[in-house]
């Protein structure tokens, strides 16, 4: 098809397009399975009028729109016939990779046009040559399964054309591919004696001529920054220059941005870079400064004798007894965090996370233990890192260049290392020293390690949607936003007003919203039931009740069920009542935590009459069609704990500028994650299941029907008889199964 056929006075015309979505239309032709969809085609006219209209679009497309044609036929026309990038940006590598792998070529068939489109990584995510070969030289000082690792990159690294961590035939732990992986500030670019040969300059390159670039809403947030700090949005920055923005899974906007621009450290955080300066546990000889050290020793015979003497003492001596100093503050400063943490915390409190208020900065033991151990490590780690500065900068002095050919690469880590343990040391300090800002949360974290609990300092932006506005929905031509959850209550505005759409500076702006429900038959696929004898979850009897329910669930469905909690800690709890009398029925059941996410889905797909126990992550973001899932138990409503920090101080400031906590902010944010779960159960137009909800205040309560608005229409039982009406809609249903 030529270009003329898609185009018109104004820019892409809507008619031709529209054609290839109808039965008999060019979709159909290349896609057996495809059916045509209002909702599908309804969406794609709103996208194009948002191409033309340089508008920002906010778009909810229920399970089976078919929103990922909807928005790529659009950008292809843009990019290919108007020169005009478009940048695609999703939270989950699963759909990134069904975009480039499945959807745009589809795409590219169906209007016979070549186009590039390339998904574009993260630094972190390529092996760099020049590390692995100096990471070599370490295999002997590693434990013996990091050793064997390195070897198998080692052997990989011969043979990948893309030198991408997802090309891996294996996962590697997270300390051994840090030891190789491309890092921006450990990077010598040009100087590189690998930098022809280099998969992320070559994959760089690669993105420079795409017409359709797909990346993470990391990556996207990563790029803004340096735009805004260079003030440059013509030109490449971390990513080619784009006019357009599509923004998939936008629900999580808010959640990446905020998480984006906190500053954090953590005592592994610190640990690990001075890991990678000198390693105590593997030796002497293990980390970036014991190599450079050989280094110079290999040059000494030929001089300069003095300089290099001078600088073999620093390493012998000045350094290695500051690092000692440096590891042992981290060890008492994490040590009196730790305490403070476990005397303030409440022991009921799963979160793990105690807010800091300014009260706390005046508190006996903050100033007795917090303070003094913040002032010795600070003093240690500055010392520390002049010293690691001056020492680069003395070998970079030394007249000898096969010296320094051999070991620029060496410095530079040493030196990025160094600025990384400064940067910690700003975190720290602020942290313990400087005032809570209006506009921030404070709070300290602690995860349970195998030996430790590793306690994290973590400081937030209240309110993210400022640089969205400033930086973002004011920059770029066309910006739209989609996902299956992103209104409540049928309406955008709370979406709008946390990622700040109902701003005057974008009063210039058109946004423009639509909602298109999904083409599924919810009323005869689809059941949601609430067991009417449940108490209230805060009940002390909850826990007990709410497992029967889920074992009668169970017994209804015959498995093929997932059972989705708000917290691990009642996961716990109702996985110990349940687990023996499950296995004694012979129902196959598996636990979050106990495989990597994508491992326990690919064993339940395959698996007949399992149960998952799992909560936060399989909320969204998992596709389980036909009858391999034909339950989903929602234990309770999903709303945030009340005393999480983020979620409690934005709740404070809502209430403060005279808004209602719960209408405005806690409720909308319970409804976009319940539809998410309910989301889990239709994938497909012969699917079929019920929704079981274990919290009677879905009808007891008037909220309640806020949440049941929120939902597709299907029906919504209040039930004395769950086991009766599960049954009873399985028989019903059956023919579904016989049409797929």
């Amino acid at each position: 098809m030529s270009k003329t056929d898609f185009l018109n006075t104004i820019g892409i015309d809507p008619e031709p397009i529209l054609e290839l979505l109808k039965p008999g239309g060019r979709l159909c032709a290349f896609l057996k399975e495809f059916e045509s969809r209002p909702q599908q085609a309804e969406m794609m006219e709103s996208v194009i009028s948002a191409f033309n209209d340089k508008e920002i679009s906010l778009i909810e497309a229920g399970t089976g729109t078919g929103k990922s044609i909807a928005y790529l036929i659009p950008a292809v026309i843009k990019a290919v016939y108007h020169k005009e990038r478009t940048l695609i940006s999703t939270k989950t590598i699963n759909l990134q990779e069904q975009l480039i792998q499945k959807d745009l070529p589809l795409v590219s068939k169906v209007l016979g046009v070549d186009f590039k489109a390339v998904l574009v990584k993260g630094m972190g995510n390529y092996l760099c040559l020049r590390k692995l070969q100096d990471s070599s030289m370490e295999e002997l000082f590693l434990p013996n399964n990091q050793a064997d690792q390195l070897r198998r990159i080692a052997a990989w690294g011969q043979q990948t054309k893309t030198g991408s961590k997802s090309d891996l035939p294996f996962n590697p732990f997270s300390a051994v591919w840090e030891k190789v992986n491309c890092e921006a500030d450990t990077c010598t670019f040009r100087k590189c004696p690998f930098y022809q040969q280099c998969h992320f300059f070559k994959a760089r390159e690669e993105a420079k001529d795409a017409q359709i670039l797909v990346s993470n809403h990391h990556l996207l947030f990563a790029d803004l920054a340096l735009r805004a700090e260079e003030e440059n949005y013509e030109e490449a920055a971390l990513l080619p220059s784009y006019k357009h923005v599509v923004v998939d899974e936008a629900h999580h906007i808010e959640e990446v941005a905020t998480d984006f621009f906190a500053q954090r450290v953590s005592r592994t955080d610190l640990m690990k870079i001075m890991g990678r300066l000198a390693s105590e546990k593997a030796g002497d000889d293990a980390g970036r400064l014991p190599l450079l050290k050989k280094k110079l020793i290999q040059f000494y015979k030929k001089g300069p004798h003095d300089q290099i003497e001078n600088l073999l003492n620093t390493f012998n001596v000045d350094l290695s007894f500051c690092r000692r100093e440096v590891i042992q503050g981290i060890a008492d400063l994490f040590q009196a965090l730790s305490f403070f943490f476990e005397e303030k915390l409440s022991k009921q409190d799963e979160e793990n996370k105690l807010r800091l208020h300014p009260h706390h900065y005046s508190e006996k033991v903050w100033e007795e233990e917090v303070v003094p151990a913040a002032q010795k490590f600070l003093h240690s780690i500055k010392k520390y890192v002049r010293m690691l500065q001056t020492l680069c900068r003395d070998i970079r002095d030394i007249d000898q260049d096969q010296l320094q050919e051999q070991a620029l690469g060496l410095l530079t880590e040493v030196n990025a290392y160094a600025g990384r343990l400064d940067s910690y040391g700003q975190v720290v300090e602020e942290f313990v020293f400087s005032e809570i800002k209006d506009d921030s949360v404070r709070w300290i974290e602690s995860h349970q390690m195998k030996t430790l609990n590793n306690i994290h300092l973590i400081e937030a932006k209240l309110d993210v949607s400022p640089h969205l506005v400033q930086n973002f929905f004011s920059k770029f031509q066309t910006i739209i936003l989609c996902s299956a959850t992103l209104s409540t209550n049928q309406n955008f505005g709370f979406m709008k007003k946390r990622l700040g759409l109902d701003s005057d500076l974008l009063s210039c702006r058109t946004i423009n919203e639509k909602i298109f429900q999904s083409p599924f038959n919810f009323q005869k696929q689809s059941l949601l039931l609430v067991p009417s004898t449940l108490p209230p979850p805060n009940h002390k009897n909850y826990v007990d009740v709410a497992s029967e329910s889920i074992l009668q669930a169970i017994k209804a469905s015959h498995g093929n069920c997932f059972i989705l909690f708000t917290s691990y800690t009642m996961l716990k709890q109702c996985y110990e009542k349940l687990s023996s009398r499950l296995r004694s029925l012979r129902f196959p059941i598996m636990k979050q935590g106990d495989d990597q996410r994508q491992a326990l889905l690919c064993l339940f797909r395959k698996t007949e009459r399992s149960v998952l126990f799992a909560t936060d992550s399989f909320w969204e973001g998992v596709d389980v069609s036909g009858e391999a899932l034909r339950c989903v138990i929602l234990v309770k409503l999903p709303f945030k704990v009340p005393s999480e920090p983020i979620f409690q101080a934005r709740s404070e400031l809502i209430a403060k500028n005279g808004g209602d906590p719960f209408r405005d902010y806690a409720l909308p944010g319970a409804v976009v994650k319940f539809k998410q779960g309910f989301g889990r159960l239709i994938r497909h137009k012969c699917d079929r299941g019920v929704v079981v909800v274990l919290d009677t205040r879905l009808m007891t309560k008037g909220y309640g029907k806020i949440f049941l608005r929120s939902l597709p229409d299907c029906p919504k039982l209040f039930t004395q008889d769950l086991e009766k009406e599960m049954k009873e809609f399985y028989r019903r249903t059956y023919p579904l199964v016989l049409s797929r």
